[in-house]
């Protein structure tokens, strides 16, 4: 489908990417207010990725959650990748405590993640390990923690986690196994802990790609063995490649599409973001392994190519909506960009810093609304409870007298509940013991030194 030049009705370059995407979306709500039903508007971009994340935190403070009651506001064709879901770093969590030298702080995250059942089941004490750790200063190292837990808590509290992840490391502590050994004594690891427990419809999606993605490195990897490290960062780089679902469906709501997907589509109005060059056309596949007369015969593979593709992509925008706004960001990283060459015609300037500038599309978002229309707060019945006594002390020092204007909050927690804060675990020895080692050194070596120069009556350089 190709269209006609003549439906770019207006070219905008902005001053950077966020000033790009505060106007689009000030643009979207002005349409949508007009009464333009939302499903004929969209959004696309050839590095739709880059703008997606910005986007989503937009559309959400403009027009609220994309679903509520009354329907679909918005719907982006594709999720994340399955890299930057929670459940699947959750799922990482047992290789990347032994591939990080059994740090601490994936042995808490591993505690506290809501995925692994049978350390849930125990309650408080693993929430309780973290202090520990920090108190007794053991940052590292799976004895160190291990002997720093029984060494704070009763044995027999904590006997059944500790012998359920002497298990799982020992069964990991590997030099070198093959992906798909790996893969297996990782589904152990979860078969182990519980893993997924009390898996929800959102984290379906992940935990079939997860283990798919498991299936497809042992396939392509062979018998090749790797250490564990490695076989976590080829996990991450597969994750990085699966583009998990979008949550919308694409009947309702503006739709956010990449600029491939909008082939033989229609809307009413469309917006594309991005339209700089080196982004559409993108720059050649990077091809180290191709001779220049093999490059010219993959898609992509030179600038020719590339020239070409992104003239057909326009030219398919151009025949998906009779009402097409292109923008660009005119610095992205500090640096000045030039337009698309696919369109020559003229740009406009435009600017959106809504904090120094309100817009009216912000003036009527849902979070504004809801400040200026807030009802009345009824009068304070107080509380039902009794009131919870404790000691006030006898006396306030300055610097708790300044903890109390600065932060009311601190000052009860800290002062008044004597909560304090866990201690940050610094390498090395303790400041005070340090000192006092280092004070009783050079105690030692004066009296010995004394005691010398009183008996020879002499200084001797090579003594001392």
């Amino acid at each position: 489908m190709r269209g006609d030049l003549s439906n770019v009705r207006q070219a905008v370059a902005l001053p950077d990417p966020g000033q790009e995407l505060n106007w689009v979306a000030a643009q979207l709500v002005e349409l949508a207010r007009r009464g333009l039903p939302l499903h004929r508007l969209a959004v696309t971009a050839m590095a739709i990725d880059a703008y997606t994340p910005q986007l989503r935190r937009v559309l959400a403070e403009l027009l609220g959650p994309p679903q509520s009651p009354d329907g679909w506001a918005y719907n982006f064709s594709q999720g994340p990748n399955l890299a930057e879901v929670p459940f699947f770093q959750a799922a990482l969590l047992p290789l990347t405590f032994i591939a990080a030298r059994e740090r601490r702080e994936d042995l808490v995250s591993l505690l506290l993640s809501p995925y692994y059942g049978e350390v849930q089941v125990h309650g408080g004490p693993p929430a309780q390990w973290d202090r520990a750790f920090r108190e007794r200063r053991v940052d590292q190292g799976w004895d160190q923690l291990r002997q720093a837990v029984l060494r704070s808590r009763p044995p027999e509290a904590e006997t059944a986690v500790l012998q359920r992840l002497d298990r799982v490391w020992d069964s990991l502590k590997l030099p070198v196994a093959p992906a798909g050994q790996w893969g297996r004594l990782l589904k152990a690891a979860w078969q182990e802990l519980g893993f997924p427990r009390g898996l929800g419809e959102a984290e379906r999606e992940p935990w079939d790609r997860l283990a798919g993605l498991l299936s497809e490195l042992e396939t392509a990897l062979g018998s090749e063995e790797f250490k564990a490290g490695e076989f976590l960062e080829w996990l991450n780089i597969g994750a990085q490649q699966v583009i998990l679902p979008g949550s919308g469906i694409q009947t309702a709501g503006i739709q956010v599409l990449g600029l491939l997907e909008m082939r033989g589509l229609d809307f009413s109005q469309v917006f594309c973001l991005g339209m700089n060059s080196g982004t559409l056309p993108a720059p050649p596949r990077p091809l180290p392994l191709l001779s220049a007369a093999e490059k010219r015969l993959v898609l992509g593979g030179t600038y020719p190519s590339q020239h070409h593709f992104a003239a057909e992509l326009f030219n398919n925008l151009l025949g998906a909506t009779p009402h097409l706004t292109l923008t660009r960001p005119r610095l992205v990283d500090q640096e000045e960009q030039v337009s698309t060459p696919v369109y020559l015609g003229e740009w406009g300037q435009a600017e959106m810093a809504v904090l120094t500038t309100p817009n009216p599309a912000w003036l009527r978002s849902p979070a504004i609304q809801a400040v200026f229309h807030a009802p009345a707060a009824p009068a304070f019945p107080g509380y039902s409870d009794p009131s919870l006594p404790f000691p006030l002390p006898g006396e306030i020092s300055l610097s708790q007298v300044s903890t109390a204007l600065s932060c009311p909050c601190r000052f009860l927690l800290e002062n008044l509940l004597k909560i304090r804060e866990l201690p940050e675990i610094e390498a090395g020895l303790n400041p005070r013991e340090r000192g006092q080692l280092l004070h009783s050194v050079l105690a030692r070596f004066t009296t010995a030194f004394q005691e010398i120069l009183e008996t020879d009556q002499a200084w001797d350089y090579r003594r001392a």
